[in-house]
């Protein structure tokens, strides 16, 4: 009886969400309709990021946002948007280069993706180094084409969505 009752007990822990904490959120227009993804983390876990190359100085540095479609759920792979940046110094302070947009609809095999050099325009409204982590904000505008090749080698440039929205995400220090 003893070990039925743990099974039960183990089993329903089992079946409980994460308890994830939410550091932000990305939220964007797809196919018309409007959506908001939530950036997590849990124990110090997340699947997105801010690596900073030189302590204290956020040239170069990079970031990731890793939108879930669920504000309890710590990573998925299925219906995930993800932004990506790297920050240099401008003429007006810190800019975004490179910025990509992917959408996973069912994981990596099945994405719509803006990678390439003028597909995701980013405009950040606010880059701030947070105890030793980063306050990021913006928007975005992403021309994706599908994709089922994770490593990107096989775009269906036939195939394209716009993606647009804002995000506002405190990720925590490397």
């Amino acid at each position: 009886m003893l070990r039925i009752l743990t099974f039960c007990a183990v089993a329903s822990l089992a079946a409980l969400p994460a308890r994830a904490e939410t550091l932000g959120t990305i939220t964007a227009t797809i196919d018309g309709a409007e959506r908001t993804w939530f950036v997590t983390a849990e124990g110090g876990e997340s699947q997105s990021s801010f690596i900073q190359p030189m302590a204290g100085m956020l040239n170069m540095s990079s970031f990731i946002l890793w939108g879930n479609p669920k504000e309890d759920v710590l990573a998925t792979n299925k219906d995930v948007l993800m932004l990506s940046a790297t920050l240099v110094r401008g003429a007006g302070g810190m800019m975004p280069v490179t910025p990509e947009t992917r959408y996973l609809v069912n994981g990596f095999k099945d994405q719509w993706i803006a990678v390439d050099e003028g597909l995701t325009e980013m405009d950040l409204t606010t880059i701030e180094p947070v105890d030793g982590g980063l306050h990021v904000a913006g928007t975005f505008t992403a021309q994706a084409n599908y994709t089922q090749d994770m490593m990107e080698q096989d775009v269906d440039r036939s195939k394209t969505k716009v993606i647009s929205g804002r995000f506002d995400v405190t990720l925590p220090a490397p």
